[in-house]
């Protein structure tokens, strides 16, 4: 019974090293970062389901005082409509994001401010072009080998 414990013992602990060692976190960290230009060049082409394609099959939502837990699907029906809104003609980080993986290299998350520019029907029908800041944290699992969003809470920055 010791000497099964002895192996078990020695085969988490070489397992641990062996993660740690193909988890560099600089090219996590470049991972992260590449999946968010990713996003903001989708909101650019107005592409929903390139986003959704980088969603958890269920994502937490905290924006607007509300917390809403909701399927990949709702999601990109949500996102699908605001691009049916409004045409965005730039999205632009307003500060460098920041990015932090776990040290086992399956949990990271990102702080992200971003500028988003686009054009809007107003309700008198005239298209007007405007901006709108927000800050963003996005908490993303690495799942089946891929990095995927599971949860964000984001701010807007109030406009007069």
């Amino acid at each position: 019974m010791r000497l099964s414990f002895l192996v078990l013992l020695l085969f988490a602990a070489l397992s641990q090293s062996a993660l740690s060692q193909h988890a560099d976190p600089d090219t996590l960290k470049d991972e992260i970062l590449r999946i968010h230009a990713s996003d903001l060049a989708a909101v650019v082409r107005g592409d929903a389901s390139d986003i959704a394609s980088r969603l958890a099959p269920e994502i937490f939502s905290v924006d607007g005082g509300h917390i809403d837990r909701l399927t990949r699907e709702e999601l990109l029906r949500h996102v699908a409509d605001s691009f049916n809104a409004a045409q965005h003609r730039a999205v632009e980080d307003l500060e460098p994001p920041v990015v932090h993986v776990s040290t086992d290299g399956t949990m990271a998350w990102a702080i992200l401010r971003c500028r988003y520019g686009y054009d809007g029907t107003n309700p008198n029908g005239k298209v007007e072009s405007a901006s709108s800041t927000s800050a963003s944290l996005v908490i993303y699992e690495k799942i089946d080998g891929k990095w995927l969003a599971t949860a964000s809470a984001t701010t807007e920055e109030a406009t007069n």
